[in-house]
This record gives C-alpha cells, structure tokens and sequence, in this order.
C-alpha cells in the first residue's frame, strides 16, 4: 500500500517519464503519451509488447487476460494516488492524470492498432536491435524452405505498393504518437526494415522505401539494419551497396547457421557458401557491419565436433571486425538433445572467440518480444 504523504521521485528518458517510489518498491515507466512501458512491484517486473501481451521475468509465456485486467488496473490505481499526491511540476501531473485514466480497454484498442499496422506481426530480431523501430516494405520470405524456421514457412514474399507502405508508416506513427517520435523523444534509436530478406528488393525499390521511411522520421542514431540472405537477394555492384550505406543502412545480418556446406544444405539453405562470402565482401568495403547468425543443435551426435570446426573456419575466413557480431543460437526443436547442444554452443562460442575479432552474443529466439 502506497503511504499517503510521499510522492514517486521521477525522472525524464529518452522514451517518457521513469516514476520510483521506494517505500512501496514500485517503479513505473510511462511514454510520453502516458501508457505504461515497465512496471516492478517488489521483486516482480511486467513489461508490455507492442501486441498487447503482457509478459513477467524474461517474458516466455504472456499474462492470462483476467491477468492482465488486474495487472492494468493496479497500474492506473497507483498512478492515480500519485497524481493526487502530486506538488511538483505540472507537466508531470498531467501526465498521470492521463495515464491513471487509460483502462484496459484503451490497451486493447492499442493491441488491435498493432495487428492492423503490422498484419504479419515482427516475429524476430537479432538481439542487439530488439530495441529498434521495425518497418514493413516487404512481408514473408522469399526461400520458407529452411527445416528449421518457426517464423515465415506459411508466408509468401510479398512486397508493399508505395501508397500502402506510406499508410504503414502513418499508421506506425499512430500507433507511437506524435510525442514519442518528436525530434530528441524517439525511445527506439534504430530501425529496422522487415522482414526476412529485405535486400531480395531490388535497388530502385529499396531506396524508395528508405526515402519515404526519411521522409516520415528524423534519422536514427543507431542507424538501419535488416536481415539479408545473399541466395535470395537481388544483384547490386559496389556503389548501390554505397548508395544504401550512405542512405543510413548500418547493418545487415546474414542466416548463415552454419560454415558446414553439406549440413546447410540439408538445413534447407544452399550449400555453396560462395555468395556469403561475396556479400560479406560487399557490405564490409560498403562500410556496413555484417552480422551472422550460427546454430547449434542442427547436427547429428558425434557430428558436433566437425561442425564447430567447419563453422569456426569459415567465419575466420571472412575477417569480421569488433564491430561485427556472430549470433549464437541454440535450434528450437523437441528432436534436439538439450545436453549435446549445450556442448555444441560453448564449443562454438571457444573456438569462435579465438578464431574471429567479431563480438559473439546468444540469440535465443523464444524469448524475443516487441516491446513498446
């Protein structure tokens, strides 16, 4: 129970307003719009997702709705005390006094607003970008003939005229609000162009979209990233990848999954890994980092060995940088033997760590959520 004399300290981020009161060890994010980001409550943290889930902890599995109920009403009860108990600027008062009136039933408003601004969902993103604004140009994936793959196997490629990408980015803007995309109050410092293969785009599409993606925000600081698979992908020369590095494209992050051609293949990917190589070439004398993600569990027992061997030298072989990053993530399948993939990713993880300067990070895609 709050006490009726103290009020939260608060403190302005980037994304909104952070509200602490440590009597009651309750914390509370809001955006500038007032809708709750986080909030902890003793030892328990919820956090909320752009599709409207609510999730506890690490976030595997989303609050019940009658949860959720309880969860938003606690919120806006504790905000409305504060407000009550406010003397300090009025800005802030304001503010919780609209975030102590937005009900459950406003949240889920907001949820629909999401599936009708993105109707594929954003299923993943690699680790060091969940942070990042996502756009939509381009729905599905253009191969879906990966064994492994859990997000795009029922979804065609398809591409998005430019008068419907326009609606999707006013309709981003609406589901945000004008005061968290202002100049300075933008929470989400990258973007991030959806969804499985962006660069299968031909040039003249994909510098239309990043024009009319310029148009509608003020440039990201963390730039743009996007996930690229050099099979599918269209052909560029050297100055369109100078075109696009200089158009704010910082990142691109390649499926790899493994440096072992004749298991890539059986993985539902090509086994010639030439391309790979040329496209790293490409983005690196482009000036863009190259991410890679690398699987483990995907092989046979007792073939562990060799493919942390084979995967450890191809990726020395492209001579990653710092500034790259290999994404090390452990297959999701009830066929795969935890403790033998376990093994395969600290192996990996060693071999990788003295074979490549690139930064290794886990990549473990079940606890991927789009957070607001």
């Amino acid at each position: 129970m709050l006490m009726s004399y103290s009020q939260p300290e608060v403190r302005e981020l980037p994304s909104g307003y952070k509200f602490e009161h440590p009597q009651s060890e309750t914390t509370i994010r809001l955006d500038f719009q007032g809708r709750w980001l986080s909030f902890r409550c003793g030892v328990y943290f919820y956090r909320r997702c752009m599709n409207g889930d609510v999730v506890c902890g690490k976030g595997e599995i989303p609050l019940h709705c009658s949860e959720k109920i309880k969860l938003t009403d606690k919120i806006a009860t504790t905000l409305g005390q504060w407000d009550q108990n406010w003397n300090g600027h009025n800005r802030v008062k304001s503010l919780l006094q609209t975030a102590s009136g937005l009900d459950f039933n406003y949240y889920n408003r907001q949820a629909a607003l999401y599936r009708a601004v993105y109707p594929e969902g954003v299923p993943i993103l690699p680790p060091d970008r969940y942070g990042d604004l996502v756009v939509q140009p381009v729905i599905g994936c253009p191969n879906r003939a990966c064994t492994f793959c859990a997000f795009y196997k029922d979804k065609p490629y398809k591409m998005l005229p430019s008068d419907q990408f326009a609606q999707h980015l006013l309709g981003i803007k609406a589901l945000l609000g004008e005061r968290c995309l202002a100049k300075g109050g933008l929470a989400k410092d990258g973007l991030f162009i959806g969804s499985a293969n962006a660069m299968a785009l031909s040039q003249r599409r994909l510098m239309a979209y990043l024009q009319q993606i310029d148009a509608c925000f003020d440039p990201f600081k963390r730039g743009i990233a996007a996930f690229a698979d050099p099979d599918f992908s269209a052909p560029r020369n050297a100055s369109q990848w100078q075109e696009l590095a200089n158009a704010g494209v910082t990142r691109l992050v390649i499926g790899l999954e493994t440096g072992w051609g004749a298991l890539r293949g059986r993985l539902g990917k090509s086994a010639d890994l030439t391309r790979v190589c040329h496209a790293v070439e490409d983005y690196k004398r482009a000036g863009i980092s190259v991410g890679i993600t690398v699987l483990a569990g995907a092989c046979e027992a007792g073939q562990q060995q060799e493919n942390v061997q084979r995967t450890a030298a191809f990726i020395k072989a492209l001579g990653l940088e710092r500034k790259d990053i290999v994404y090390l993530s452990p297959l999701e399948s009830v066929n795969v033997d935890r403790k033998l993939r376990a093994q395969e990713l600290r192996l990996m993880k060693q071999h990788l760590a003295v074979c490549s300067d690139a930064q290794i990070v886990p990549y473990q895609t079940q606890r991927f959520r789009y957070y607001c």
